[in-house]
C-alpha cells in the first residue's frame, strides 16, 4: 500500500501465513485465529489497494504523469485513503476504457477520488495511444454547482498538483458571478490546466473565449450531475434563472463543441433511480448506455433520533442501518435499538416566553453536541455537524447564551487550542480573517474563539476557505452550518445533528434529507456515521407530533428507496419542461391547442417588440419565450463563431439538431421528437425573422441576459460606459471619491429590472451597506453584531452576484465593441484597447474582497500570508510608492501587468518553512546478516525501536542491521520517511516520503 509492488511482498505474505500455522500449537487458542486473520487481511489489502487497481492506468500516461500519480498515491496513503472501495474500483475500470461515463454512487463513496484520477489521466495521457487533437496543453474543466464546492475541490487538487518542485500544472478556481475577471489570465498559458468553475462561470468563458479555449478541453468532469433533473420550480424557468436549465443548456452546447477534440465527459452523481439511465445516455451520447453504479458506502450509516425526554434527559433510538429497518420483536412488541441516557442531564437554562418546538429543544441540542464532540475514552475526538435549514443566527445566539450560563459548571472539553505550529498558524489566520470580516463583537467570532464554527452560504470567500481548512485539519470539532456546507461538500463528520425538518414554510423533501444524512461518516477515521433528528418525547403539542410524523415518513421513504429499482422512472429535463410550459401558456392566451397555430406563433413572435401593455398571461408567455430565446441565441452565435462564417439555413438547422441531440431532453423526454421540432423551428426563426442582424444577435448574446433584458442593457450601455470612463485617476483619488465612483455605477446598473437590488431593512440603505463593506473603518453606519450575517448575505446576493453579473456584461460589450466582434485571446496587454480605465478591470475584485484598493484585492486573492484587508491595504502602499517612481500616469498605476509583476517579485522568494525535525541523512549501522551472497546490496528497511537501539527490518520481517537510536529520534519518522540500507557501506540513508 505504501510503495507498490515490492520484491519482498510474496516473502512477507508467506511469512505471515507461516506464523499463523506455528501459533496453532501455542497455548492460547485465540492467537492462532489472530495470526490467520492478520495474514488474510494483508492479502485482501494487497488486492484492494489503490495502487494495485491503478497499475493498468499508469501504463497509459507520460513519464511526468507517472511522477504525479506516485505523489498522488503517496498522499492518499498518508491521508489513510490507500484502499480502493468497490464504488471506486467500478469507476477505475471505466476510466481504463478512456470513454465517457456516468458514475452513480451514494454520497460518501469516494467519487471525488475518481475525478482526481481522471484529471491526472487526462492531463498526462500518452498521445501515441490517443488522437492528438491540439498542439497546446490540455485543459480540464471541473464543473460544480456551488462556490463552496469549488473552493473545496480546488484545495484538494492543488495539494496534489501544485506541491511538486516545478509548478507545471495550473489549478485555478473561478467561481461566482457570470463574468470573467483579472485573475483568470491562466488562459493564455501553455501549461496543462485544471479549471474549477460553477456553471455560470463556464458560460462566461465560452462567451469571452469561445473557440480559443474549447479546442484545449480534453476532459469535462460534471460534479453533482443529477442536478440536471428539473427541480419543479417553473417560475425560475420562465425568468431564465433556473440552475438545472442552465446546466442542461451549457452541457448540450459544450458537449457538441468538444466532439471534434475526442474529449471525455465524466459525470459524478448520487444514486437516483429517476435519472440515472437518462443521465448515462446523455453523458455517453447513446441510447443504451449504463451508468457505473454501486450502492456501496465506505462507512455504515445509522439514522435515528435523539429523543429529548422530560427532566432534561436523553435517549438515542436507531431506525435505519444502511437503508434497512432495525426493528425487532420482543414479547410480541416491535421495538428499535436504543441507548438510554447517552449523556448526563443538562444544567437548567431559563425558559423564553413563547418558545416554539425547535427553540425549546435547543438546550438539548447544544448539550448533546458538546458531549459528542468531546474526546472518548481512547482520547479520540469526533467531528459533529449541527445542520440547520434556516437562520443559523438564532442558533448561534442561543449557543452563546447557554455557554455563558454553563460557564459556572464543568462542561465537556470539545475544543483545545492546537499546539503544533502548522495547525496553530491555520487557526490564527482563521481568527484574524473572522475578526476582519465579522468583528470581535460578532457571534461568529465569539463562537470561533470557543472552538465552534458558524458557517453559512454567504461567507466571504477567504473566510470560507480558511474555515474549511480548520475543519479539515481537525482543529475544530463542532460546526453549526446551514445546508450550503452540507450540500456536496466532502467535509467529514461522524455525527450529524438535525434540529428541524422544516425549511421556511415547507419541509425537507426526501432528496434534501438523503443529502444531509449522507454527510455523516468519515472514511479512514471511523467505521460508521450517524445522523440524529431531534424529537420531543411524550409531548402533546401538535407541532411535535407533526415533526415525528414527518420523520417517520422520511424514514419509510429512505427504506423503500434502497430496495426498489424504478422501472418506470420519469426523468424531467428542464429544457423539455420549458418548451411544454411555453406551449401551455400559449394555449391559455390563444384558446387554441392546434400544433400548427403554435408553430406559426413561434415563428413570428418577437419579444423585444411586444411593448409593456400586456395582460399577465401574455407577459408570462413572452417571458418564457424570452428564456428559450436566450438558450437558442447562445447556440446560434457560438455556432457562427466556431464556424467563423454566416451559416445557410440548412447548415444552421443541422447544427441546431446536433445541439438538441446532445441535450438531456433528447434522452429524458417522452415527446422528444415533437419538442425537437419546436426547438429547431424557433431557432431558425430567430436568425431569419426576429434577430436578422448578425451584430445585434452577437451583442444581445454578449449581455448574457435574456434578449428583452439584454436590449434594455444595450440602451443603457453608452451612459454606463461614459460613467466608467471617468475613473482614470482612481489610483490617486481620496477614499470619498473612490466610493462615490463605485456607488454611481452600482446605482445606474441596478436601475435595470434584471439587476434590481433587494429592499434593505427599515433603517439602512444599500449605499450604507456597500460603504461598510468596502470601507469598514470609516463607515458611519455599521451593523449590530446580530445583523452582520444578514448584511453579508445582502452583499453577496446583490453586489457579489447581481452587480458583478451586470458589470461583466458591460465589460463584455466594451470588448465586443473594441474588437469589432472578433474573439481575441484575452490578455492583459489588450485591456487598454477597450477604452476603459484599469479600475473597471478590478471593480469586480473590489466587490468580492470588500476593499476600495485594487492592489489589496489582488493580494487577498493571491497571497498565502495576506489574511486581512487592513494588512493587504498596508502592503499595497509599498506598491504605490514603487510605481509612482516609475509611472507618471495615474491610470497606469492600476495596470494589472504592473501589479502582477510587483507581487511576483515581492512575494515569490519568501520560503515559508517551519523548522521540522528530521532524521539524519545517513545513519551508521552494524549488519546482522551476511550480505556477501545477497543478490542486492540495497534494501528497503523499516526502523523498529527496541530499548535504546533501532533494529532495521526488511519488509518481509527479517532483521538486517542494528544501531543506537540517533539523537532527537521520533517514532513518527517511520511514517514520514523512507529508509534504505546500503549493506556494502554499512549505513542507512533517509529520504522524505512525500
Amino acid at each position: 500500500m505504501r510503495w507498490g509492488n515490492e520484491l519482498r511482498l510474496e516473502k512477507a505474505i508467506e511469512k505471515l501465513s507461516a506464523i499463523a500455522k506455528v501459533l496453532l500449537y501455542g497455548h492460547n487458542t485465540y492467537s492462532w485465529l489472530l495470526g490467520k486473520l492478520c495474514a488474510e487481511v494483508a492479502s485482501v489489502y494487497i488486492e484492494t489497494s489503490l495502487r494495485h487497481h491503478l497499475e493498468a492506468l499508469s501504463q497509459m500516461i507520460t513519464q511526468s504523469g507517472k511522477t504525479f500519480l506516485e505523489r498522488y498515491l503517496r498522499q492518499s496513503y498518508q491521508n489513510r485513503k490507500a484502499l480502493a472501495w468497490r464504488s471506486q474500483i467500478c469507476g477505475i475500470e471505466r476510466l481504463a476504457t478512456i470513454e465517457s461515463f456516468a458514475l452513480c454512487t451514494p454520497t460518501g463513496s469516494g467519487k471525488t477520488t475518481i475525478a482526481e484520477i481522471a484529471i491526472l489521466q487526462s492531463l498526462f495521457l500518452e498521445t501515441t495511444n490517443y488522437n492528438n487533437f491540439s498542439s497546446s496543453a490540455p485543459l480540464v474543466m471541473y464543473l460544480v454547482p456551488s462556490r463552496a464546492l469549488a473552493t473545496e475541490v480546488e484545495s484538494n487538487l492543488s495539494r496534489v498538483l501544485k506541491r511538486s518542485t516545478s509548478n507545471n500544472v495550473i489549478v485555478t478556481g473561478l467561481y461566482g458571478g457570470t463574468d470573467w475577471g483579472p485573475t483568470d489570465v491562466w488562459l493564455t498559458s501553455e501549461k496543462p490546466t485544471v479549471l474549477i468553475c460553477t456553471y455560470e462561470k463556464a458560460e462566461a468563458l465560452i462567451k469571452f473565449l469561445g473557440s480559443l479555449f474549447i479546442r484545449r478541453v480534453s476532459l469535462i468532469v460534471l460534479d453533482e450531475a443529477h442536478a440536471v433533473q428539473f427541480d419543479g420550480n417553473k417560475n425560475s424557468l420562465q425568468k431564465a434563472e433556473n440552475r438545472s436549465l442552465r446546466l442542461e443548456s451549457l452541457g448540450a452546447r459544450l458537449f457538441t463543441y468538444i466532439e471534434q477534440n475526442h474529449s471525455r465527459i465524466i459525470a459524478l452523481s448520487a444514486v437516483s433511480s429517476e435519472t440515472e439511465v437518462a443521465l448515462a445516455n446523455w453523458i455517453e451520447n447513446q441510447t443504451n448506455a449504463s451508468p457505473a453504479k454501486t450502492y456501496y458506502r465506505s462507512t455504515r450509516q445509522l439514522i435515528g433520533r435523539l429523543e429529548c425526554l422530560p427532566g432534561r434527559r436523553f435517549e438515542i433510538r436507531y431506525d435505519l442501518l444502511d437503508g434497512r429497518k432495525l426493528e425487532f420483536q420482543e414479547g410480541g412488541q416491535a421495538d428499535t435499538p436504543f441507548i438510554p441516557n447517552p449523556f448526563p442531564i443538562y444544567h437548567p437554562v431559563p425558559k423564553g416566553k413563547k418558545e416554539g418546538v425547535e427553540k425549546r429543544l435547543r438546550p438539548y441540542l447544544f448539550w448533546a453536541a458538546m458531549h459528542l464532540a468531546a474526546p472518548d475514552e481512547k482520547g479520540q475526538r469526533r467531528a459533529v455537524l449541527i445542520s440547520v435549514t434556516q437562520q443559523p443566527g438564532g442558533y448561534a445566539d442561543d449557543f452563546l447564551n447557554f455557554l455563558k450560563i454553563w460557564s459556572q459548571i464543568e462542561i465537556p472539553s470539545f475544543f483545545q487550542e492546537p499546539i503544533e505550529p502548522e495547525k496553530l498558524e491555520i487557526w490564527q489566520k482563521c481568527l484574524r480573517s473572522c475578526e476582519d470580516y465579522f468583528g470581535i463583537k460578532s457571534r461568529e467570532y465569539k463562537l470561533l474563539e470557543k472552538g465552534i464554527i458558524v458557517h453559512h452560504g454567504k461567507m466571504p470567500g477567504l473566510m470560507a476557505r480558511l474555515l474549511i481548512d480548520v475543519i479539515d485539519e481537525k482543529i475544530v470539532h463542532l460546526v453549526l452550518a446551514t445546508s450550503t456546507l452540507s450540500e456536496g461538500v466532502n467535509l467529514p463528520f461522524e455525527t450529524v445533528l438535525i434540529p428541524s425538518l422544516r425549511r421556511g414554510t415547507g419541509e425537507l423533501n426526501i432528496r434534501e434529507f438523503g443529502n444531509l444524512v449522507g454527510r455523516s461518516g468519515r472514511p479512514g477515521f471511523g467505521t460508521e456515521g450517524r445522523s440524529l433528528v431531534l424529537l420531543s418525547n411524550a409531548s402533546t403539542d401538535w407541532s411535535d407530533k407533526e415533526a415525528r410524523k414527518r420523520y417517520l415518513s422520511l424514514i419509510g421513504e429512505l427504506e423503500n428507496q434502497t430496495q426498489a429499482i424504478n422501472p418506470n422512472a420519469n426523468p424531467l429535463s428542464p429544457l423539455a419542461e420549458l418548451l411544454l410550459r411555453l406551449e401551455e401558456q400559449w394555449q391559455l392566451i390563444s384558446s387554441s391547442n392546434r400544433q400548427d397555430n403554435f408553430l406559426t406563433w413561434l415563428e413570428k413572435t418577437a419579444p423585444i417588440d411586444c411593448g409593456n401593455n400586456l395582460s399577465d398571461a401574455q407577459l408570462s408567455a413572452i417571458e418564457t419565450l424570452d428564456s428559450l430565446d436566450s438558450i437558442l441565441l447562445s447556440a446560434i452565435v457560438e455556432i457562427e463563431q466556431l464556424a467563423a462564417k454566416d451559416l445557410s439555413p440548412n447548415e444552421l438547422e443541422e447544427q441546431l439538431q446536433k445541439i438538441w441531440q446532445r441535450s438531456f431532453a433528447h434522452y429524458a423526454s417522452r415527446e422528444q421528437e415533437r419538442l425537437e421540432n419546436l426547438f429547431i423551428r424557433r431557432g431558425m426563426a430567430l436568425k431569419t425573422e426576429i434577430y436578422k442582424d448578425l451584430s445585434q444577435r452577437r451583442r444581445l448574446y454578449r449581455t448574457s441576459l435574456p434578449p428583452r433584458d439584454g436590449n434594455q442593457l444595450l440602451a443603457l450601455y453608452p451612459r454606463l460606459k461614459e460613467q466608467l470612463a471617468v475613473g482614470g485617476d482612481y489610483a490617486i483619488w481620496t477614499v470619498e471619491e473612490r466610493f462615490n465612483y463605485i456607488q454611481n455605477i452600482v446605482s445606474i446598473l441596478t436601475s435595470l429590472s434584471k439587476f434590481k437590488l433587494d429592499d434593505t431593512s427599515v433603517n439602512v440603505t444599500w449605499n450604507e451597506i456597500l460603504r461598510w463593506w468596502l470601507d469598514p473603518t470609516k463607515a458611519i453606519k455599521k451593523p449590530k453584531p446580530t445583523q452582520i450575517s444578514k448584511w453579508h448575505s445582502y452583499i453577496s446576493k446583490n453586489f457579489g452576484y447581481r452587480f458583478n453579473w451586470g458589470l461583466g456584461s458591460v465589460i463584455a460589450l466594451a470588448i465586443d465593441e473594441a474588437f469589432g466582434g472578433e474573439l481575441v485571446e484575452s490578455s492583459l496587454e489588450n485591456w487598454s484597447q477597450t477604452g476603459l480605465p484599469w479600475i473597471v478591470f478590478w471593480m469586480k475584485e473590489l466587490i468580492v474582497w470588500g476593499t476600495l484598493d485594487p492592489v489589496a484585492a489582488y493580494l487577498l486573492a493571491k497571497g498565502e500570508d495576506v489574511i486581512t484587508r487592513k494588512q493587504a491595504e498596508e502592503l499595497a502602499q509599498t506598491y504605490y510608492q514603487y510605481i509612482s517612481e516609475r509611472e507618471t500616469e495615474a491610470n497606469e498605476h492600476l495596470n494589472a501587468m504592473n501589479i502582477k509583476n510587483w507581487v511576483e517579485q515581492s512575494f515569490s522568494n519568501v520560503e515559508r518553512h517551519l523548522p521540522t525535525p528530521k532524521p539524519p541523512n545517513q545513519i551508521n549501522v552494524n549488519l546482522l546478516k551476511d550480505f556477501s551472497k545477497a543478490p542486492s546490496k540495497n534494501w528497503r528497511v523499516v526502523p523498529v525501536e527496541i530499548g535504546d537501539d533501532i533494529q532495521w527490518f526488511d519488509l518481509a520481517g527479517f532483521p538486517l542491521a542494528i544501531c543506537q537510536k540517533p539523537e532527537k529520534w521520533q517514532s513518527d519518522f517511520l511514517n514520514t520517511y523512507d529508509f534504505i540500507l546500503d549493506a556494502e557501506n554499512r549505513f542507512v540513508s533517509s529520504k522524505i516520503y512525500v
